[in-house]
């Protein structure tokens, strides 16, 4: 007699969506605890996030959707103790009126993963949003994705700043997700290697799914590598005297405007029929 050995599967709960409420109305702050599914804990009423909730998202993928009502001032978004929560995702529209800053501050946050832009949008033409994504946990391991957006020009867009802690060194990295991506100016300061990945599923902005960033400033980057399997526009780039612009692992094409002053730029070109304009100097195929 051979004994059959018994694997226990562990079983997965299926996937809750809990709804954030607003203390002022309910009472008190909302303390909730996930499963080992992938849950997504909603904010859709203003103020329903608040710094004295107490999230945990257990096991599994969890994901955290902010989505503010109208943004006509600047407001700071603070998790005072939200761990478990891998993905954070930020959802409004802005009024326009003035150069509003959304900032998501990550210092209460443990184990995020991916900070994700998600169709934020623009519906004056006297200013830009910012959302300016920073915090003690805002580190390298910290992917931001942008997922539709806004296709406006300066001043009727929205501008994403992703101000990384502790990056004083010379290897710096992160990820830069585009996924349908439309704005204005994105910002990523103090990263030596930029890593660009481009997919089309996303159409709310662009019904090709194609991304378009109007202007990319990473004054520190020497590095840039392109990951895409569709067209992606960037209008204008800041990056460091020397850089390196990767694009050949690319199925999509890369329509880049570079540099305006003489630094020296080396550009490996994809299967996609690139197009680079720029006045850099030391320019490679």
């Amino acid at each position: 007699v051979v004994d059959t050995p018994v694997v226990d599967t562990p079983v997965v709960d299926a996937a809750v969506m809990y709804s954030l409420t607003v203390s002022s109305t309910t009472g008190s702050a909302d303390v909730l605890t996930g499963g080992s599914g992938d849950d997504t804990f909603v904010g859709t009423l203003a103020g329903s996030f608040e710094g004295s909730d107490v999230l945990n998202g257990g096991a599994g993928t969890d994901t955290l959707l902010n989505a503010l009502p109208t943004v006509t001032a600047s407001t700071s978004m603070a998790g005072a103790n939200v761990s478990n929560v891998e993905v954070v995702s930020v959802n409004y529209v802005h009024d326009g009126g003035a150069a509003d800053v959304v900032t998501l501050d990550l210092a209460g946050f443990q184990g995020v993963t991916k900070v994700v832009a998600n169709k934020i949008t623009n519906t004056g033409s006297t200013a830009d949003s910012v959302l300016t994504i920073s915090g003690l946990n805002m580190t390298t391991a910290v992917d931001v994705e942008v997922v539709g957006g806004d296709t406006g020009a300066d001043n009727s867009s929205v501008d994403i700043t992703a101000t990384y802690q502790s990056v004083t060194g010379s290897t710096d990295s992160s990820n830069l997700l585009l996924n349908g991506a439309a704005a204005n100016v994105i910002t990523v300061a103090g990263i030596e290697t930029l890593n660009i990945n481009a997919t089309s599923t996303e159409t709310s902005a662009s019904s090709t799914g194609y991304s378009a960033i109007n202007s990319l400033q990473v004054a520190n980057a020497k590095s840039i590598v392109v990951s895409s399997d569709s067209s992606l526009t960037i209008g204008a780039l800041n990056a460091a005297a020397t850089v390196s612009i990767d694009n050949s692992g690319s199925a999509g094409k890369l329509i880049l405007t570079g540099e305006t002053a003489a630094t020296t730029t080396t550009f490996l070109a994809g299967s996609g029929g690139d197009t680079l304009t720029t006045a850099t100097t030391g320019i490679v195929n």
